[in-house]
């Protein structure tokens, strides 16, 4: 193998480490192994991936072999459902929905902005990997309402974006 070429925007490095040499020997054509590392780059988006790896050789029979990498990144914080839909409510009435945020690991969610005008948010205090948070919504506003609510956690600072949608009748 003499080069590996990628895409300059894959969201991985290639390192390359020949494994085992063995030369020619009595007529036997000699063999070269060799190990390819993936390594994801720290700012690889979340979501799928499927590359393609050129390997160039020095064999004139085959001086390209093509390599298919797939994965899928996942991301460090996710919530579900990606919408608070409160669907048709009547004003004055209340209606409660609960949310899951994750984490790749234990975190803490430092607040929630967004809340306020009929939405409240109960905000766990524990370090965990997961937690459930209670969104309730209230108003005597009749009309679409749409709001984004953003959810401050201590992992890695990061703030997810959490729409919250209601139709709300008289």
């Amino acid at each position: 193998m003499t080069e590996v070429v990628k895409n300059s925007n894959a969201p991985f490095d290639i390192a390359v480490n020949e494994i085992v040499r063995q030369p020619p020997f009595q007529g036997v054509a000699g063999k070269v192994v060799y190990r390819l590392k993936a390594t994801l780059k720290k700012d690889a988006a979340p979501g799928p991936i499927k590359q393609e790896l050129i390997l160039k050789t020095t064999d004139p029979t085959t001086p390209t072999l093509t390599l298919l990498v797939e994965g899928n990144v996942q991301a460090t914080l996710s919530v579900a459902p990606g919408v608070v839909n409160m669907g048709k409510i009547q004003a004055g009435m209340e209606k409660t929905m609960r949310v899951q945020v994750r984490g790749a690991k234990q975190f803490r969610i430092l607040g929630v902005d967004g809340a306020g005008d009929g939405v409240k948010v109960e905000v766990p205090t524990a370090v965990a990997a997961s937690h459930l948070l209670t969104i309730r919504f209230a108003t005597s506003q009749v009309g679409e309402v749409r709001r984004q609510l953003l959810i401050r956690t201590d992992l890695d600072n990061a703030v997810l974006t959490l729409p919250l949608e209601a139709t709300v009748s008289p």
